[in-house]
């Protein structure tokens, strides 16, 4: 069961739920048994913390939407640090009157996936930078999500069946299809100061994540050193080479 399971397993609960994410009645809502796999039914399967900490809204946004399109993923294969950095896109989009698309994602980052094929995530290129900034380190994962239907999307994405045939090819051939970025419009989005993902989607972190601190010696060394006590007794220094 995921952390946010309680915001929606109650009718009041998703009735406040709804309110907080501006989720119309027209978008059919129904939260998943627990330990249900997110495929196999016509309904799109979308967790509820793409909602909460992702940004995700209904109806989707063309970002997403032509995402899971191009990709056939799944909406529960997709990390939420993916819908993180997509959905801030599209807000830097919106503040600074841009057209950051795709092909402007694809040239700042790849998209990698765990072992067995099941999540997907996009990560830095080397040498890049990010659009989005502030996304966790450790990307966690949610079991808990929704089964949706009615007006969630302008057009059909995929839903109903996982996709584990994504592979490094595929990969390659979906960056092909994206051969001209913006550069310009990147440089714009790199110049704004405020792209971090929590400001950009308006939600406070419910966890933090980092590597262990290193040791402080390095600090402690670099500190000014105090000024001899002139009531201390003088020690002599004898020498080593000295016999």
């Amino acid at each position: 069961m995921g952390k946010f399971r309680f915001l929606v397993d109650t009718p009041t609960a998703l009735a406040a739920f709804r309110e907080e994410y501006g989720i119309s009645t027209d978008v059919h809502l129904e939260l998943a048994e627990i330990e249900i796999t997110p495929w196999g039914r016509e309904e799109c399967p979308f967790t509820v913390l793409s909602i909460v900490e992702g940004g995700l809204r209904f109806p989707l946004n063309p970002l997403i939407t032509e995402f899971l399109r191009r990709t056939g993923l799944a909406p529960t294969q997709v990390s939420t640090n993916t819908y993180r950095i997509i959905n801030g896109v599209h807000e830097l989009n919106n503040r600074l009157g841009i057209s950051l698309g795709l092909a402007e994602i694809l040239r700042q980052y790849t998209l990698g996936h765990t072992g067995d094929g099941l999540a997907y995530y996009l990560k830095i290129r080397p040498g890049r930078e990010e659009i989005v900034t502030g996304t966790p380190d450790k990307d966690l994962h949610d079991d808990d999500f929704f089964w949706v239907s009615g007006n969630y999307d302008t057009a059909a994405v995929p839903g109903w069946m996982i996709s584990k045939n994504f592979g490094s090819t595929s990969i390659q051939a979906l960056q092909a299809n994206y051969h001209f970025p913006n550069v310009e419009a990147i440089r714009t989005a790199l110049r704004y100061r405020d792209r971090d993902c929590n400001q950009l989607l308006g939600y406070s972190p419910s966890y933090r994540y980092s590597a262990p601190r290193r040791s402080k010696v390095t600090d402690f060394l670099r500190a000014p050193t105090s000024p001899p006590n002139p009531t201390l007794p003088d020690v002599p220094l004898i020498r080593l080479t000295e016999e």
